[in-house]
C-alpha cells in the first residue's frame, strides 16, 4: 500500500497535469496520448484491481478539475478501465503462463488490453456525455479520435509499463494492496 501512496498517487497526479498542459500541444496523428488511461493500466496490470482503482482515481479527480466535462466522468472512465485491465492483465499472465509464452507474447497481449481499454474508456465517456447533452458524431469520434488515440497508447504503452514495472521491481518486497 505504501508504493502505491508514495509513489503512484503523485505519479498520477502529475500525468493527469502533463496530459492537460503539455500531450495537447504534441498533437501526434490528431491526437494525444492518454498519460493516466496508461498509468493506470500498466499499474493495474503489473499491482491488480486494487491499486488500479486508486490510481485511477487520484489520476480522473485531477483530469476532471482540468477538463471541462461533468466532474467524476473521467474518473468513472478510468475507474472502468481500472477494473478491466485489472482483470485483463490476470488473464493475460494466466494465458501465457499456461500456453508457455514468451515475453513478446506477454507485451502482445498487454498492447492488446491497452488498445481494448481505449476503446472501452472513450466508449464510456462518449455515451455518458451524450447522456449529458452534448452533440458528438460518433464516425469523427471514432476516426479522428479513439484511432488515432488507441494507436498512440499502443505505442506509448511500451514506455510507461516499462517504467512502472521497474518501480514495482524495485520494491517488490511490498505485497499488492487487499481489500479487507
Amino acid at each position: 500500500m505504501q508504493l502505491c501512496i508514495f509513489v503512484a498517487i503523485p505519479s498520477a497526479i502529475l500525468m493527469a497535469v502533463l496530459q492537460s498542459t503539455v500531450t495537447p500541444q504534441l498533437d501526434l496523428f490528431g491526437a494525444s496520448p492518454d498519460l493516466v488511461l496508461l498509468l493506470v493500466v500498466s499499474w493495474a496490470l503489473l499491482r491488480g484491481i486494487q491499486e488500479g482503482v486508486v490510481v485511477a482515481l487520484a489520476g480522473g479527480m485531477v483530469l476532471d478539475a482540468l477538463s471541462g466535462a461533468p466532474f467524476g466522468l473521467g474518473a468513472a472512465a478510468l475507474l472502468v478501465a481500472g477494473v478491466l485491465a485489472g482483470l485483463g492483465g490476470g488473464a493475460a499472465v494466466h494465458t501465457s503462463l499456461s500456453l508457455g509464452s514468451g515475453l513478446l507474447d506477454t507485451m502482445a497481449l498487454r498492447l492488446i488490453i491497452v488498445v481494448l481499454v481505449t476503446w472501452i474508456y472513450y466508449g464510456f465517456l462518449a455515451f455518458f456525455l451524450r447522456l449529458s447533452g452534448e452533440v458528438m458524431s460518433a464516425g469523427l469520434a471514432l476516426g479522428q479520435i479513439v484511432l488515432p488515440t488507441a494507436f498512440l497508447n499502443m505505442l506509448c504503452m511500451l514506455p510507461i509499463y516499462g517504467l512502472v514495472r521497474l518501480v514495482v521491481a524495485r520494491s517488490q518486497t511490498e505485497e499488492p494492496m487487499e481489500w479487507q
